[in-house]
């Protein structure tokens, strides 16, 4: 079977390239912004068409990076499809729009869920142990920072609006409720974490899976280093499940993001997909 290049998203004409740069473990203390264009311009030189970002990622600084990026390239930018996403900490319906704007100025291009407690010029305010406070209550009302997203594409400032990190629970809610289909769900999928329900309620919904970590999320270097053992290393994989890692997203109608330290980023886990967090 060929390996699809994009895949179709449901109410809209657009179609979402099958594979992309993921930007998440960029260090701005390590990647400076310069080499941050310089990656994404060889991604795109050499026919990335996504890339995945978000205001998160350094503060701007990688947004302003792959803004750049786009920019030098050449390439025309309705055939960019550029991602970010809304920081935790603009999930207020009446924070979302700047939030949206702080993006789109980083980026420089004219289009493009647990809420944290807003600190001074809305950065996370952090528990001791660096672990981030979280707004229980707003983490809850995502209904109504959804609502305010529907209005970034009335103003037309985002084409498309999806989530990430949803659950089977917290999906079924916001079907009942939304005016915008989201067509994309955001995830960790791979064979050590397939999270085959959820997987199997987005399928049957037309929700667009995107999988971040495709090949497992900790670093293959990280891992060399401590002298542990990876994804890339697990012998118990069978010849068959390596190969499935390559034909996991051209065959299945997910698309897969390449990253670029997922730690002290959550302040809790949970993967019961039949409990409502939080």
């Amino acid at each position: 079977m060929p390996i699809a290049t994009s895949f179709a998203l449901k109410n809209t004409s657009i179609r979402i390239p099958a594979r992309g740069l993921g930007t998440f473990q960029v260090d701005p203390s390590l990647y400076p912004e310069g080499s941050v264009k310089d990656s994404v311009l060889h991604a795109l030189k050499i026919g990335y068409r996504h890339i995945d970002a978000a205001l998160a990622y350094g503060w701007g600084s990688v947004e302003r990076g792959i803004g750049a990026a786009i920019r030098a390239s050449g390439v025309p930018r309705e055939d960019v499809f550029v991602v970010t996403k809304l920081h935790n900490c603009f999930h207020a319906p009446e924070d979302v729009e700047v939030g949206m704007n702080m993006s789109l100025k980083n980026l420089g291009l004219g289009y493009v869920p647990y809420a944290y407690t807003k600190g001074e010029n809305y950065s996370t305010v952090r528990k001791p142990d660096g672990k981030p406070v979280v707004d229980i209550e707003l983490s809850r009302a995502f209904d109504t920072t959804w609502k305010a997203m529907e209005n970034l594409v009335d103003q037309g400032k985002a084409k498309l609006i999806g989530v990430s990190n949803f659950s089977t629970p917290k999906l079924k809610r916001l079907l009942s409720v939304c005016r915008i289909f989201p067509v994309v769900n955001q995830v960790e999928l791979n064979p050590y974490f397939p999270q085959k329900q959820l997987l199997r309620f987005c399928h049957e919904h037309e929700i667009h899976v995107t999988a971040y970590g495709p090949l497992g999320c900790t670093p293959v270097p990280y891992l060399i280093g401590r002298q542990t053992t990876g994804p890339l290393e697990d012998c118990t994989l069978s010849p068959e499940d390596h190969a499935a890692l390559g034909q996991l997203m051209g065959s299945n109608g997910e698309k897969a993001v390449r990253n670029l330290e997922t730690k002290e980023y959550l302040g809790f886990d949970n993967f019961n997909e039949d409990f409502e967090e939080p």
